[in-house]
């Protein structure tokens, strides 16, 4: 990813994950991201992430009413912000 912000780029590669690879896949993206980085993720970074994914969560669902794949697409997001943090 090219995201200058770390949160960012962490949370929308791993909507990626998830969506395409889905849930078992999301820890082993988790550590492979974390060892590309020299183990250097924060769980503060990871918060920021979940942030990121509510932000987007809330936009799909606003404004894709006329779009039922991206409105899918913020539902599941919110479903997985709202649940328990891996």
């Amino acid at each position: 990813m090219t995201n200058p912000m770390p949160a960012a780029e962490v949370e929308i590669t791993a909507e990626l994950v998830r969506r395409l690879l889905r849930a078992a896949s999301h820890e082993a993206f988790r550590a492979a991201y974390a060892a590309g980085r020299n183990g250097a993720i924060s769980a503060g970074t990871w918060a920021r992430g979940r942030g990121w994914a509510l932000n987007l969560a809330i936009v799909f669902l606003a404004w894709t009413a006329d779009n039922p794949q991206l409105h899918e697409v913020g539902e599941r997001t919110l479903a997985a912000v709202l649940s328990p943090a891996p």
